[in-house]
């Protein structure tokens, strides 16, 4: 199947309805498969989607899901009461604490419980979760919509890191543009 102008599904880089729908996975099988395999309700995702798309760009080759949906404050915080969401250690840490200068002021945009502090002891650490209340992390946090964070905190990060978070984003351009701008 096949995108074509005028359609809804298109890429989310490029703004191209010529993309290709992979699979149409149903709503419902998604919801079963969280309640199932995860004890998650992810059923408010989805507000009035019966389906999600698996799609295709043509120009990048970039595959993602339309519509672009994301889960809220209560699926995250029952992925991270599991455990195995939010890992003290990921070898990815190693790799962006490299690039850190003493000093250098951090932003760990969806940071969960904080763990990429440890990693830049020496730099000045605030972490932002859009759904983690500041103090229950035990480091500095921004919480709230990052477009907002962005307009009020415009230039006063040296580094921005995000790990594992860019596939969580509805609007991928927008996320970097508002990482940018707190650049």
């Amino acid at each position: 199947m096949t995108g074509s102008p005028g359609c809804e599904v298109v890429c989310p880089l490029t703004g191209s309805a010529e993309v290709d729908v992979l699979q149409h996975i149903p709503a419902a099988y998604l919801i079963d498969r969280y309640r199932r395999d995860l004890d998650i309700d992810i059923s408010t995702t989805f507000d009035r989607a019966f389906s999600v798309a698996f799609c295709e760009s043509w120009a990048t080759g970039l595959k993602f899901f339309s519509p672009p949906l994301t889960g809220g404050g209560e699926m995250y915080a029952a992925l991270r009461g599991q455990g195995w969401c939010d890992p003290a250690d990921k070898f990815e840490f190693d790799i962006g604490a490299s690039a850190v200068k003493p000093g250098d002021r951090v932003l760990d945009v969806g940071c969960g419980a904080g763990h990429f502090a440890r990693h830049v002891p020496e730099a000045d650490y605030t972490g932002h979760d859009a759904d983690v209340e500041e103090g229950g992390t035990g480091v500095a946090m921004l919480s709230g919509d990052l477009g907002d964070l962005a307009r009020d905190h415009t230039g006063s990060f040296d580094v921005i890191s995000a790990f594992q978070v860019l596939e969580h984003a509805a609007d991928p351009v927008k996320f970097a543009r508002d990482c940018l701008a707190l650049l």
